[in-house]
């Protein structure tokens, strides 16, 4: 076909074909052009083709060998019924279902050029995060993030623009798709139904403005007034309720979200960013240089903006992401101890008389353990195996599929990814007795757990970790429980629709709030 165009094209094209014309010798350009450009296809079909097929073989060789008695077994699904179920909002009790009927580490079938486990023991996991030859896979197999991520943080992710910053933590894409995917819409889906009383409202959005002044001060070194932190969370929500709606008709959003109210929103958020960018610079050499530590100095300086706008943006979308985690955690606190009034009941009188609600060791077991039931990681942590690695033997005590036979020991093969299913883990029968209950007590005494299976990277576990989102999301998370339990004793009217390892917002859950007694 692409020759056929080509000698048309040389006779509506070349002025030289004329009769008499001599063209001994002569090279039409535009046949040339289509010739080449013929060429070009073909071989870029050739070269995807052959890409593709070694890509089949390549998954073929990894479904079909032989793992051996002393591999971990494979779980009974098919490669489509897994696929389906890893991209699914349904991931995590797919994989908690499979942990408690295959063993606490099993091999998941799914089309991926490596071998792909799933570990749910705490032992087994600990063992590969200390391993020296154990990675952060990279974006050579990232086929498995793709199908172990939420399809709108993957979007999010490559939509956002992705500028250059001298900490990958702090990457707009990723800063963008934690705040669209995290329970920004506290306020949509927990506070406007829980308004059963009236005081529902004020109360849960003054917690919220109490750990977003905190997050500000920590972050930025900037105590914000109770006005801009008002319309910053205002812009926060606002902008949650425009991502979970994006694609819904024209009409529906507009009544939702109308432009006018975004617009001000938008306007007033990016007013905050640039208030706190000129607060920093105009301060004076020793106050900047005590806040040198902090993101607002990499904000200020650092990285590779387009202009100043773009700068203001990032510092906006970093404080709201971290706002948005902390909105999660009090959701899932809040109806934790909602459904609980003996737990708490407990908290409410630590708390009374009580200056630093840090120092209560009640309210952190209440903590930790709904961070535990709900994770904010619905997956956990990705690894890829340098050698092979020996898996360390089972817990004593241990019996049913998560025993290894014979006592022989269970080994990952080199190369493979691994991942650490944190909602798996967190409700491990040999490390947790009654898994599945709300027991803050756990935390307490000789045989308590310790709060590293929590993980690493939870922003609320830590206060020593990675960078300023754990003590700061820690802080505001105890700071908004403690202002809210101290006065009001809450009540659940309706459960949310998920309660099982869910980083999303108790969707559907009503509370009823009304003043504690004295």
């Amino acid at each position: 076909m692409a020759r056929m165009l080509a000698a048309q094209a040389s006779f509506a094209y070349c002025p030289a074909l004329q009769p008499g014309a001599d063209v001994r010798g002569m090279v039409n350009p535009h046949t040339a052009a289509l010739e080449q450009a013929a060429n070009t296809a073909s071989a870029r079909i050739i070269a995807a083709a052959l890409v593709t097929v070694t890509a089949l073989l390549c998954a073929l060789f990894v479904f079909c060998y032989d793992d051996g008695d002393h591999m971990p077994p494979r779980a009974p699904v098919s490669v489509a019924e897994a696929v389906r179920a890893m991209a699914s909002d349904g991931a995590p009790r797919f994989l908690y279902e499979l942990s408690c009927r295959v063993g606490p580490v099993f091999r998941l079938p799914l089309p991926t050029t490596r071998r792909f486990y799933v570990v749910a023991d705490a032992d087994v996991a600990a063992a590969v995060l200390a391993h020296p030859l154990s990675t952060t896979p990279s974006l050579a197999c990232a086929e498995a993030l793709m199908l172990t991520t939420d399809a709108l943080s993957i979007r999010s992710t490559h939509d956002a623009p992705c500028e250059a910053t001298a900490w990958p933590h702090l990457d707009d894409a990723r800063v963008a798709a934690i705040c669209r995917t995290h329970a920004c819409g506290l306020v949509h889906n927990v506070i406007a139904p829980a308004a059963l009383s009236g005081a529902p409202v004020d109360v849960c959005a003054l917690a919220l403005r109490v750990g977003l002044g905190i997050i500000c001060e920590a972050c930025l070194g900037y105590v914000p007034a109770a006005a801009e932190c008002a319309e910053l969370s205002h812009a926060v929500l606002l902008a949650a309720a425009q991502a979970r709606c994006a694609g819904a008709p024209w009409l529906v959003r507009a009544l939702l979200s109308p432009p006018s109210v975004c617009a001000r929103a938008a306007e007033r958020s990016m007013r905050f960013g640039h208030t706190v960018l000129a607060n920093y610079r105009q301060a004076e050499a020793a106050a900047r240089a005590e806040l040198h530590a902090l993101p607002i100095a990499h904000f200020a300086h650092g990285g590779t903006y387009a202009h100043e706008g773009a700068r203001a943006t990032a510092l906006v979308a970093f404080v709201a992401a971290a706002h948005s985690a902390v909105a999660s955690r009090l959701a899932w606190a809040l109806h934790d101890l909602a459904q609980h009034a003996r737990e708490q009941t407990t908290v409410r009188l630590a708390l009374r008389g009580v200056a630093e609600p840090t120092a209560v060791r009640e309210l952190a077991d209440a903590i930790h353990e709904s961070m535990r039931l709900h994770c904010a990681n619905q997956h956990g942590c990705l690894r890829l195996t340098g050698c092979d690695f020996a898996c360390p033997a089972r817990t004593a005590g241990a019996t049913g599929a998560g025993a290894h036979p014979r006592g022989a020991t269970r080994r990952i093969p080199a190369h493979s990814i691994v991942l650490l299913h944190a909602p798996s883990i967190l409700r491990d029968a040999v490390h947790f007795e009654r898994p599945n209950d709300f027991l803050p007590a756990r935390w307490s005494g000789a045989s308590a757990p310790s709060p590293a299976l929590l993980g690493g990277r939870e922003c609320s576990a830590h206060c020593d970790q990675h960078w300023h989102c754990p003590p700061l999301a820690r802080a505001a998370l105890v700071a908004a429980l403690a202002a809210t339990l101290t006065e009001y004793e809450l009540r659940v009217c309706c459960p949310p629709s998920s309660t099982l390892c869910s980083t999303r917002p108790p969707v559907g859950l009503a509370l009823r709030v009304c003043r504690a007694p004295s």
